[in-house]
């Protein structure tokens, strides 16, 4: 079957001259942009068109060697919609293009991800088409969006070869805009931030200042998360020793030069020699970047809790540190601490950035409620999808 561009279309629905075969000067400049509109609709459609024969010879080419392949198969149920096999390979493949699958397990955690961010996005696009919006302003909204993008990308041409790269075809990206219009204006009417199908909001986002209040506090209960809001998390500047038993003649004699080599750096010898002659790792003498308590605490407890009660200069007791079946010991020593500086709650910056947080912990509150909702009254197969 042979796509007829959209020109060839309206001279046949309409025998009248058509205004592009009037000298450019007559013309208006809307009526330009309109003729080159359709012409870049044309050049899409036969792209499209092109695309779809490819696939249908690739199709026709496999079919050849064999006398049955499965098509397809159903892989997701959402009320009236379906998730199939080949979309969700698609995705799958997309997902290991940014973000590589390394075995099985990971990549059956990655099919799990995609078909509940599927189910979610069905019900949410869902909910939008049930706002009754105006068809016709939602293909206006398409169209303008797909002239942007062809802008961003400099031309048809472009456009096709991002499309290729995407593995879409036009008319798939057309479905995704709309379907990204229905579920941010659902989205939209559910945090409070749109009115919905042409209302007016019925959500209120004010950040009431006890609620500012709350989320300053459990922010100055974590350090780490004193930069988001302007402060400073309280660092540590790390010296580490690290002796690898096997080298000094096992454990117990690595520990007796261990213990040796604390009493000397506590005497006031100079630890960076010591690492450059007995450790394993010299880079930067042993220095560390400065580091907040937290991050201590998560790669080793026991170098956190050293690092929280000891003073600069102090060197910690020996560290066992196991590692593929080797034994190492480790010295620690503060160079530097850096108390925290807490944010000001009085700074109209902090409280900007406080409230904003304080909307967003909101908005998903509401969006995931709404979403229970939805899920509770939709037919949704396989069942374990619905516990989501």
């Amino acid at each position: 079957m042979i796509l007829l561009p959209s020109l060839a279309l309206l001279a046949l629905q309409n025998p009248q001259p058509s205004p592009s075969a009037l000298p450019p000067a007559l013309r208006s400049e809307a009526a330009l942009q309109q003729e080159a509109a359709l012409r870049q609709e044309a050049v899409l459609q036969q792209e499209a068109a092109r695309q779809q024969r490819a696939a249908l010879q690739q199709e026709a080419a496999r079919s050849a060697e064999k006398t049955w392949i499965p098509y397809d198969r159903v892989m997701m149920v959402v009320n009236q919609d379906i998730i199939t096999e080949r979309q969700l390979w698609r995705d799958l493949a997309r997902t290991n293009r940014d973000h590589p699958l390394k075995d099985d397990s990971e990549k059956r955690a990655a099919q799990e991800q995609i078909l509940t961010e599927r189910v979610k996005a069905r019900l949410s696009v869902q909910a939008g088409q049930d706002l009754g919006l105006d068809e016709k302003l939602v293909d206006r909204n398409v169209q303008d969006r797909m002239q942007r993008i062809i802008a961003s990308k400099n031309g048809v041409a472009s456009m096709s070869k991002f499309l290729e790269e995407k593995d879409m075809t036009l008319q798939e990206m057309r479905t995704v805009l709309r379907e990204e219009i229905y579920s941010s204006v659902w989205q939209d009417s559910v945090t409070g931030d749109g009115g919905g199908g042409g209302g007016r909001p019925k959500n209120d986002r004010f950040v009431r200042p006890g609620l500012l209040g709350f989320h300053y506090n459990n922010v100055v209960l974590k350090p780490e998360a004193y930069a988001a809001l302007g402060g400073k998390p309280e660092s540590f500047v790390l010296q580490t020793l690290l002796l690898d038993g096997d080298r000094y003649g096992g454990t117990d004699a690595a520990m007796k030069l261990a213990l040796e080599l604390k009493k000397r750096i506590e005497g006031g010898e100079d630890m960076g020699a010591l690492v450059e002659q007995y450790s394993v790792s010299i880079e930067k003498k042993g220095v560390s970047e400065p580091a907040d308590l937290g991050s201590l605490t998560r790669f080793d407890a026991r170098v956190g809790d050293f690092a929280a009660k000891a003073k600069a200069g102090d060197v910690s007791d020996v560290l066992p540190l196991q590692r593929t079946n080797k034994t190492y010991l480790r010295l620690v020593r503060l160079l530097d601490h850096t108390p925290a500086v807490k944010p000001d709650m009085t700074s109209a910056e902090v409280q900007a950035k406080i409230t904003m947080s304080a909307r967003k912990d909101l908005e998903d509150y509401r969006l995931g409620r709404a979403l229970q909702v939805l899920l509770k009254a939709s037919y949704v197969w396989p069942k374990e999808l619905n516990q989501q």
